[in-house]
C-alpha cells in the first residue's frame, strides 16, 4: 500500500488535478490526502472526482484556508472515515488481517488553532490502542536543525509535547531535507520541514519496512510526502549471509550437538566452522524450531482450544491451555532480540521487551538503502543496479594505480627499537597468547563472513581450542593465512540520516572472528611500544594518552589565538582527510614497518593481514559480487588503527623536519612553553603556525608530499581555516586562497567537543543537550521499565558529555538541564504528563549503598571529572599537555593553591581545570614513606586529618614546621615525644602507619578514596557524598538479592516508602480520599497495602505455607527485613526472597489495575501465578551447570621445594579496639624454624594487618639472605 499527502495551497488551480493524476500514476498511490485545497462545494467535489480515485471524503476550506481531503481505491485498500475534525480526517484500515488508523493532518498556522488539534489528537488516542499513522502538514518544527534561513527556531513546544507524551515515532524520510519553501531570493529565502509522518509503537512494529519519501516540489511550495508500507528490496534468502544466533546455546542439546560435529569434522578450525553451518541450519529447523513458527504454531492450536472452550469446559483443554501459554511466554527470544539491537549498553533487562524489537525495527529501517545515486547523480533503485554502483565505488576506490614518489625522500625520524623489543615482536606464540586474544573479543560483536561470534568460540572452548590453536599457531610460523580466513565482508553505515551517495555511508569491515585472534595478538605485542615510536602530537592509540589531551591543547592555541596582539598573528587548518583508512597504499605501509625495524616473518605476516583481503558488500541484508582491493586498511580490524597512527607519523616527520629547518614557524603557547605545529587523533588533523602566504604554501606543500606518497588525499572544500582575529581581512582571504579551504571564524568541533572561540555560554553546548533529548525519546520510556531507564541513564546518556565535561565547566543552565532530562525520563515525566517523582532527586543521585540509584549529577560530574586533569598533572604526567599548562600556568603556582583569581587573562579549559580542584584536595592524601617531605602537624596523611587539630598544647612555629621523620628513628616512632602532645587515641593511629625504615620509599601523595592510591571519578564523585555515605542504607542488600532488575527498582521504592498509596496521594494533594480501594479500610498505607489488606492476606496465607513467619502484628519494615534476609526455600526450592518479593510486586501491579483499569478481574489463583513467574525467572537466570561435587579438602602445611624457603604469616585485628597485629615465621624446605615476627600494628583493617604482615615476612627473609621464597598466608582478601 502506498499512502501520500500534499499541501497543494489551493486545488482550484489549473495545474493541480493534472498533477495529482500525474503522482498517482507515477507512484500507483493507493490513498492520497490532499491538504489545504482552498476551494469548497461544487467546485470542491468536482476537482477530488478528477483524479479517477473510487471514493474520497471531504472537509471544506473555510473560506480561502484550510481544507483536507482524503482520495483512496476502494479495490486496492479498505478504508472507512471514523473520524474528523476541521484540520484531520481518520479513516480506520483493514490490511492482511491487522487493522491500524490513519490519520491525514493540515495543522492551521495559528499556533491557538493547532494546541486544540493536539488535544483532539489526545482524546483519538486515547480513544483507541489500535496502530496509528499519523501524515500531513503539521505547519511546525521539531528542532532548529528543522529550518534554515530566517530567525533561529528550535520547534514548536507543544507539538513537541504532543509527540513525546503519545510516545510517537518519526519515520524519517529520504529526498530533500525540506518540505517547504518560501521562494524567495537567496538572502531571504527560508526552508523548513513541515510534512512528516509520524506514528506510534505498535504501528512501527507493524510496518518495519514502511518508508517515508519526499517527492519532488511542483506547483505548490510543498513537496509531497509518500509512505511506502512494505520495502522494494525484500532480500533474497539464498543470498543472504548464515548468522550464528546467541539463543540457540539455551537449548539443553546444544553443546552435545556442537562437540559431536566439530569433533567428528575435518580439516583445519576454519574448515570445521565453515563445515557447521549447513548441519545447523538443519538443526534449527527440525530440534530447535523456527522461533517464529513455533509462536504461530502455538497460537493456531491456542486459538482452537479456546473456541471449544467457549462451548463446554473440558479439564483436559483447560489444562493444554495453560501448558500452551506458557510455552509461548518462554520461547527464548530476548537473546534473540538483544543480538539483533547491538544494544549492549542494556545488559539486563525485562523479558523480551517493546524496547529490543523497536531499537532492531528502528535501527534496520535507518540503515536501510531504498536506492543511491549513481555517477551521473541519477537515482537508482533497481538493487543489483545498486549492487553495482557499490562495487564500481570500492573497486574505484582501492585503485592504487598512479604515480608514487620516493618514500626515501622523506625525512627517517622514526626512533630505533631495541633488538629485544624486535625478537619479543617476532617470538613464538603461546597457547596462553591465543586464548586471551580470543576472549578478548566481545562475545556479540558482529562476526564475519564465518559468521560466528567470539561468543561460540569462547564457551566451546575446551572443544574448539586444539584447532584453533594449531591454525593460528600455523599463521605465524609460516606467514600466510589460510583460504577465506581473510574474506571480509563490508557494512554500510549512514553518516548522515538520509544517505544518498557512496560518500555518505561509512564502510565497516566485519572480519572474521578467527582472523581477529591472529589480528589481536600483533596488536598486543606492537602496542607496548607504541609511545616510542610515535609522537606527542598523537594521541590516538597509543598507551597513557587520552583524547582529552589534543583537545586541552587545542583550546589552549585557540586562546592564544584569541589574546594575540601586534602583527604577527597564527593560522589554524584543520584538515579532512578523504576516506583515509581506504587510500593507503599497501608499499607505503611495508616501507614504514621497515624503518621501524619489523623484518622477517612478522612483517610478512602484517602484509598478509592487509593485502590478501576479499571483500563482498551488504546491501539491505544480501551480499555484493566478491572484490579484492589494491590499496587501504580495513576499518574494523584490530590492526588497522594502529598502522593508520603509524603512517600517519610520516606526516609528523615532514613537519619535524620543517621545524628543525626553520621554515615551519609553529605556534608558542606562551614565553618560555612549547610550540605547537599540529595535533593529530588518527585522521582528525590540525595544522598550527604563523600567518603569512609563505606558511600556507609551506603547510600545503606538507600535505601534498605526504599525499603523494601514501595515497591519502586531503578534502580542501570540507577543510576549513581559521586565523587569529589581529590577522588583516586580505591576508586572511589570501591565505585560505592558497590553502584551498574555506575561510572560517569557527572551527566548530574537534573531536567531539566544542572549541571555544567566544564567550561561553549555555548555547554553546546546545548539541549536548539536543543529543541526550534525543537518546531519551519518549518511546524508550514507554517501552522500558524503571530498571531499563535506570540503566539507559547510567551508562549512554551519561558518556555522551563525557569529554566535553573532562576539558570545560560546562554552565550551570546546562547542567540543570541534563539533570531535568534525566529526571524527567527516570519517571517517565513529560511537558504535559506530569508524573510523580517518588523520591527526590538528591537522594535518587546517591550511591546505591548510600540509598540511591547511582545516577550522576551532571554538576557533580563535571566538577569531578575536571579533577582527573588536575590528578594527571599533580603525578608529573609528561605529554604535551601537562608542558601546556605547566608553562603557561604553574610556573610559580602549585595546581592545589591556585586561584581563578591568579590568572585574569586563563583559557575555558584552565578555569575549568581550577573548578575541579577543590574535589583533589578532600582526596589528596600522604602516603608516608621515609617521612621527609611530609609535614607532621600540617599535612594530611592519617584518616583523621592534619593533626594540629588535636594537638594538646599550643604548637609554635617551629614545631609546625616539624616533618613526620622528626618523629621517627630507624622506623620506630618517638612515642614519648607523641604522648607529650597527642592523645593516645591519635597516637593509635600513627602508630599504624610503618614508615621511615630502610626500603620504605619516598613520601608520596596518593587519592584516599580508593584502595590502590590512585585517582578514580567514581570516588572523586563519591566525595559529593561523603555525609550521606557515612552509614551504609538500611536496605543497600536488596540489590544483591537474586530478583529481576525492575523487582528491585520497585523495592526501593518500597523500602523508602514512596510507593503512591492513597495516603501518599493526599498527602501529594492528588486525592481527597485516602481509603484503600481494594476493602474501603480508611488509610491505605503502604502497611495496610502489603500487610493488613484482606486481598493481600489472602494471597500471603495461601503463598507462607512452610516458610514459618508470620505477619501478625509485627511493625512493616521489621516484617519487610525479615522477609527479604530469609535464606528459607519454597516450592521447586525457590528462595523465598524471590516469592516474597515477587509478591508485593504483583500486589502493588494488580492494585494499580483495579484502580485504573474498570475491566480488570482479579485472577482466581493469585499466588499461582506469582510462583510461576518466580520460577520462571529462577529457571531462566539459574546458571547452566548446576552439577555440584562436595569435595573434602585435609589442610596442612607442606614444604617448599628444595633450595626454597617458605615464609608464613597472618593478621589479626580486635574488632572492639580495632587495634591490628601480624606475626609469621620462616622455614626450610626440612620444614626447619629460621626465624619469626611478632608485631603491634596499632589501629586499621584485617586487610592492612595482612598485608604487613606479608611485607614484614618478606623483610625477614631478605634478611636473612634468603632470595627464593615462597609466601603463604590464609586471607581471603589476597589472591
Amino acid at each position: 500500500m502506498i499512502i501520500a499527502a500534499w499541501n497543494v495551497r489551493g486545488a482550484g488551480k489549473d495545474k493541480c488535478a493534472s498533477t495529482i493524476m500525474d503522482l498517482k500514476k507515477a507512484y500507483d498511490i493507493d490513498v492520497f490526502a490532499i491538504l489545504e485545497p482552498r476551494i469548497s462545494g461544487p467546485r470542491a467535489l468536482r476537482v477530488a472526482q478528477s483524479p479517477g480515485f473510487s471514493h474520497y471524503h471531504i472537509i471544506d476550506a473555510i473560506g480561502f484556508s484550510g481544507g483536507v481531503w482524503l482520495l483512496w481505491n476502494d479495490n486496492s485498500v479498505s478504508l472507512q472515515v471514523v473520524a474528523h475534525s476541521s484540520q484531520s480526517i481518520t479513516a480506520l484500515i483493514q490490511s492482511s488481517n491487522h487493522k491500524w488508523l490513519l490519520t491525514v493532518v493540515y495543522a492551521n498556522p495559528c499556533p491557538g488553532v493547532r494546541e486544540a488539534l493536539w488535544k483532539y489528537f489526545d482524546g483519538l488516542a486515547l480513544a483507541s490502542s489500535l496502530p496509528w499513522l499519523v501524515i500531513g502538514d503539521f505547519n511546525d518544527t521539531v528542532n532548529a536543525t528543522e529550518k534554515c534561513g530566517g530567525n533561529t527556531n528550535h520547534g514548536g513546544k507543544c507539538f513537541i509535547d504532543w509527540i513525546e507524551r503519545n510516545h510517537l515515532v518519526d519515520l524519517g524520510f529520504s529526498g530533500a531535507k525540506y518540505t517547504w519553501c518560501n521562494k524567495r531570493n537567496a538572502e531571504g529565502i527560508i526552508w523548513k520541514r513541515l510534512d512528516r509522518g509520524l506514528c506510534n509503537i505498535d504501528w512501527r512494529m507493524l510496518f518495519p519496512d514502511a518508508q517515508l519519501s519526499h517527492l519532488p516540489r511542483v506547483n505548490s511550495d510543498h513537496c509531497p510526502i509518500m509512505v511506502k508500507l512494505a520495502s522494494n528490496h525484500r532480500p533474497d534468502s539464498d543470498n543472504v549471509p548464515f548468522r550464528f544466533q546467541a539463543m540457540w546455546m539455551s537449548h539443553p542439546d546444544f553443546n552435545d550437538f556442537i562437540t559431536d560435529k566439530w569433533n567428528s569434522g575435518n580439516g583445519s578450525a576454519m574448515e570445521k566452522t565453515t563445515s557447521l553451518v549447513s548441519s545447523l541450519i538443519s538443526w534449527n529447523r527440525q530440534i530447535f524450531g523456527c522461533l517464529f513458527q513455533r509462536k504461530k504454531t502455538i497460537l493456531a492450536r491456542l486459538a482452537g482450544i479456546q473456541k471449544k472452550l467457549c462451548v463446554c469446559h473440558n479439564p483436559f483443554l483447560h489444562n493444554l491451555e495453560i501448558e500452551l501459554t506458557n510455552d509461548y511466554n518462554l520461547i527464548l527470544d530476548q537473546e534473540f532480540w538483544l543480538q539483533k539491537s547491538r544494544n549492549t549498553w542494556l545488559k539486563e533487562g525485562d523479558r523480551n521487551t517493546h524496547f529490543f524489537h523497536l531499537s532492531t525495527v528502528i535501527r534496520r529501517r535507518r540503515n536501510k538503502l531504498e536506492g543511491l545515486n549513481n555517477d551521473q547523480g541519477i537515482w537508482i533503485t533497481e538493487k543489483h543496479a545498486m549492487k553495482q554502483i557499490i562495487v564500481n565505488y570500492f573497486q574505484g576506490l582501492f585503485d592504487a594505480s598512479g604515480s608514487v614518489a620516493d618514500y626515501n625522500s622523506l625525512p627517517q625520524l622514526f626512533p630505533h627499537l631495541d633488538e629485544a623489543d624486535l625478537d619479543w615482536l617476532s617470538c613464538p606464540i603461546s597457547d596462553e597468547d591465543i586464548k586471551n586474544s580470543l576472549f578478548s573479543i566481545g562475545g556479540l560483536k558482529s562476526p564475519g563472513p564465518d559468521a560466528f561470534p567470539a561468543l561460540f568460540y569462547q564457551n566451546f572452548w575446551e572443544v574448539c581450542s586444539p584447532d584453533i590453536t594449531a591454525s593460528v599457531k600455523n599463521c605465524f610460523q609460516t606467514a600466510t593465512l589460510p583460504d577465506h580466513l581473510n574474506e571480509t565482508f563490508i557494512a554500510l553505515v549512514p553518516k548522515v540520516e538520509r544517505p544518498a551517495s557512496m560518500t555518505q555511508l561509512r564502510p565497516i569491515s566485519l572480519c572474521n572472528t578467527l582472523y581477529k585472534v591472529v589480528s589481536k595478538i600483533i596488536v598486543a605485542r606492537l602496542r607496548p611500544h607504541m609511545a616510542k615510536l610515535v609522537s606527542p602530537n598523537q594521541v590516538s592509540f597509543v598507551p597513557g594518552r587520552q583524547i582529552t589531551d589534543n583537545i586541552i591543547i587545542a583550546h589552549e592555541v585557540l586562546h592564544k589565538f584569541k589574546i594575540t596582539k601586534g602583527k604577527k598573528g597564527f593560522i589554524a587548518w584543520k584538515i579532512d582527510l578523504s576516506k583515509a583508512y581506504d587510500r593507503l597504499r599497501w608499499p607505503f605501509i611495508r616501507e614504514v614497518l621497515w624503518e621501524i625495524g619489523i623484518r622477517g616473518r612478522t612483517l610478512e605476516l602484517i602484509m598478509q593481514c592487509i593485502s590478501t583481503v576479499q571483500y563482498k558488500a551488504i546491501l539491505n541484508g544480501e551480499l555484493t559480487d566478491p572484490f579484492n582491493p589494491q590499496c587501504g586498511i580495513r576499518q574494523g580490524d584490530p590492526l588497522s588503527p594502529y598502522i593508520f597512527v603509524l603512517c600517519m607519523e610520516k606526516l609528523s616527520h615532514i613537519i619535524q623536519q620543517k621545524l628543525q629547518d626553520k621554515t615551519w614557524k609553529p605556534v608558542q603557547i606562551c614565553q618560555g612553553g612549547p610550540t605547537i605545529s599540529h595535533l593529530f587523533f588518527a585522521d582528525d588533523l590540525i595544522l598550527f603556525g604563523e600567518a603569512s602566504t609563505h606558511q600556507a604554501r609551506l603547510m600545503k606543500k606538507c600535505l601534498d608530499d605526504f599525499c603523494d606518497i601514501s595515497g591519502q588525499r586531503v578534502s580542501f572544500e570540507k577543510s576549513t581555516i581559521c586565523v587569529s582575529p589581529n590577522i588583516h581581512a586580505d591576508l586572511a582571504s589570501s591565505i585560505a586562497t592558497i590553502s584551498g579551504s574555506p575561510l572560517t571564524t569557527n572551527l566548530g568541533k574537534y573531536l567531539g567537543v566544542p572549541l571555544i572561540h567566544t564567550r561561553v555560554t549555555k548555547n554553546t553546548y546546545q548539541e549536548i543537550i539536543a543529543k541526550v533529548q534525543k537518546r531519551l525519546a519518549s518511546w524508550k520510556s514507554h517501552t522500558l521499565s524503571m530498571a531499563g531507564r535506570m540503566t539507559l541513564l547510567q551508562s549512554v546518556t551519561a558518556a555522551i558529555p563525557l569529554y566535553t565535561m573532562q576539558t570545560a565547566k560546562l554552565p550551570s543552565a546546562v547542567c540543570d538541564r541534563l539533570d531535568q532530562l534525566n529526571r524527567n525520563f527516570l519517571w517517565g515525566h513529560t511537558a504535559d504528563t506530569a508524573k510523580t517523582h517518588l523520591v527526590n532527586w538528591e537522594t535518587v543521585c546517591k550511591t546505591k549503598l548510600g540509598g540511591g540509584l547511582g545516577i550522576k549529577k551532571a554538576s557533580w560530574m563535571n566538577q569531578a571529572l575536571l579533577a582527573k586533569t588536575g590528578w594527571r598533572i599533580l603525578q608529573h604526567e609528561q605529554g604535551l599537555w601537562a608542558k601546556v599548562f605547566n608553562a603557561k600556568y604553574l610556573k610559580h603556582h602549585d595546581i592545589l593553591t591556585a586561584k581563578d583569581s591568579q590568572f585574569p587573562c586563563s583559557s575555558n579549559v584552565w578555569r575549568g581545570v581550577l573548578y575541579g580542584t577543590p574535589v583533589l584536595s578532600r582526596g589528596l592524601k600522604w602516603r608516608v614513606g621515609n617521612g621527609d617531605n611530609v609535614m607532621f602537624w600540617t599535612d594530611k596523611w592519617l584518616s583523621c586529618g592534619p593533626l594540629h587539630q588535636y594537638a594538646l598544647n599550643d604548637l609554635s612555629q617551629d614545631m609546625l614546621h616539624s616533618k613526620v621523620s622528626d618523629f621517627l628513628d630507624d622506623g620506630v616512632w618517638d612515642l614519648n615525644s607523641l604522648r607529650e602532645c597527642l592523645p593516645d587515641n591519635i597516637i593509635q593511629l600513627i602508630l599504624s602507619v610503618h614508615a621511615g625504615f630502610q626500603g620504605s620509599g619516598a613520601d608520596q601523595c596518593i587519592w584516599q578514596f580508593n584502595p590502590n592510591g590512585t585517582f578514580s571519578v567514581n570516588s572523586a564523585y563519591n566525595t559529593f557524598l561523603t555525609d550521606e555515605n557515612a552509614v551504609a542504607w538500611k536496605w543497600h542488600f536488596i540489590w544483591k538479592l537474586p530478583l529481576p532488575p525492575k523487582v528491585k527498582t520497585f523495592l526501593w521504592t518500597v523500602c523508602h516508602k514512596k510507593l503512591l498509596t492513597n495516603v501518599q496521594r493526599q498527602r501529594r494533594c492528588l486525592t481527597q480520599v485516602p481509603t484503600c480501594p481494594r476493602c474501603g479500610y480508611l488509610m491505605e498505607t503502604i502497611a495496610h497495602l502489603f500487610k493488613d489488606c484482606p486481598s493481600s492476606l489472602d494471597i500471603w496465607n495461601a503463598l507462607r505455607s512452610g516458610v514459618g513467619n508470620n505477619m501478625g502484628s509485627m511493625d512493616f519494615e521489621d516484617w519487610l527485613l525479615l522477609n527479604l534476609q530469609s535464606k528459607n526455600k519454597v516450592n521447586h526450592g525457590l528462595p523465598w526472597q524471590l516469592v516474597y518479593a515477587t509478591f508485593l510486586w504483583f500486589v502493588w501491579k494488580w492494585r494499580c489495575k483495579k484502580v485504573f483499569d474498570q475491566n480488570f478481574i482479579m485472577p482466581l489463583d493469585p499466588h499461582t501465578l506469582i510462583l510461576q513467574y518466580a520460577l520462571d525467572w529462577a529457571t531462566a537466570t539459574r546458571p547452566s551447570s548446576s552439577t555440584c561435587i562436595r569435595t573434602v579438602t585435609f589442610l596442612h602445611w607442606q614444604a617448599p621445594l628444595l633450595g626454597t624457603c617458605k615464609v608464613n604469616t597472618d593478621g589479626s585485628r580486635n574488632n572492639t579496639t580495632g587495634m591490628i597485629g601480624a606475626g609469621g615465621l620462616l622455614r626450610d624446605a626440612d620444614g626447619a624454624w629460621l626465624k619469626g615476627f611478632t608485631g603491634k600494628l596499632g589501629v586499621g583493617s584485617i586487610l592492612e594487618a595482612e598485608l604487613w604482615g606479608i611485607f614484614w615476612g618478606l623483610s625477614l627473609a631478605w634478611d636473612a639472605g634468603v632470595r627464593d621464597v615462597v609466601i603463604e598466608c590464609d586471607s581471603t582478601y589476597i589472591p
